[in-house]
Order: structure tokens, then C-alpha cells, then sequence
């Protein structure tokens, strides 16, 4: 059991590095753009004329800045959550530190439905959640 859920673990931190590089990246820029585009307004542009942001476009960019946090804040425990993962992998196989898998599995679950919740749940999401029940499993036997 153990020997499957290290594996699993293992599978599952690939996913999740992948993802939270790409929400990290993607969420910080898009953070990045809706903060600088709600400071644009009032800017003299290089012909002199100065530049107008109608309320959709404000309403946008706030909402810009505060999805594009959300999504870099997800990417941030998206990689915190793989480390976690490839050391409780690496403890399963020596069979040791049954608290530790137990927390890693428990915060790959949560992992798991922030990022199903933020953006939806689909395959990719299964590995995840594997690894996590199987890595709870184990601890307990442990």
C-alpha cells in the first residue's frame, strides 16, 4: 500500500508542479496587467493627450488584479504542495514519518478542490486525489 501511494504521490507532484508553474506565471502576469491598466488612467500618452478609462474597463482591471492574486497564490501552494509530496513519496518507501505523509495527504486533497473549485474539476485532477486518499491510508497504517 504504501509502495503504490509513495508512487502515486510521486505521479501526482509532476501534475502539480505543472500546474502551479503555469497558475503562478499566467496569475501573476494577469495580476500585474489589471494593476498597471487601473493606473493608467489620467497618464498623458507621448502625443499629449491624456489617457481615459471608461467604468467597464476599471471594473475589468480590478477584477483582472484580484482573479490573476487569486490564481498566483494557487500556483504558490500548488508548489509548496508538490515538495511536500516528493518527500512524503520518499518517506513511504523507507516507511517512516507517518505524520508527515499524513499532512502532505491532506493538504494534496485540498489542492486538489482549490484548483477543481477555482477552475473545474476533470482527469487531471485524479492523480491528485489518489495519491491523497492512498497517502492518508497509509499514515494511518503506519
Amino acid at each position: 500500500m504504501r509502495i503504490a501511494a509513495g508512487v502515486f504521490l510521486l505521479i501526482a507532484s509532476i501534475f502539480n508542479g505543472c500546474a502551479g508553474l503555469g497558475y503562478a506565471g499566467l496569475g501573476g502576469g494577469s495580476a500585474a496587467i489589471g494593476a498597471a491598466a487601473e493606473k493608467s488612467e489620467g497618464v498623458t500618452a507621448d502625443d499629449g493627450t491624456k489617457v481615459e478609462i471608461t467604468p467597464e474597463a476599471k471594473a475589468a482591471a480590478a477584477e483582472m488584479k484580484s482573479k490573476g492574486g487569486t490564481w498566483f497564490m494557487l500556483g504558490v501552494f500548488l508548489l509548496v504542495v508538490m515538495g511536500l509530496q516528493i518527500g512524503g513519496g520518499v518517506v513511504l518507501f523507507m516507511n517512516k514519518a507517518a505524520t508527515f505523509v499524513l499532512i502532505a495527504g491532506v493538504l494534496g486533497l485540498g489542492a486538489e478542490i482549490w484548483s477543481g473549485s477555482t477552475s473545474s474539476f476533470g482527469v487531471l485532477n485524479a492523480p491528485g486525489f489518489v495519491a491523497s486518499i492512498l497517502a492518508i491510508v497509509a499514515a494511518m497504517g503506519m
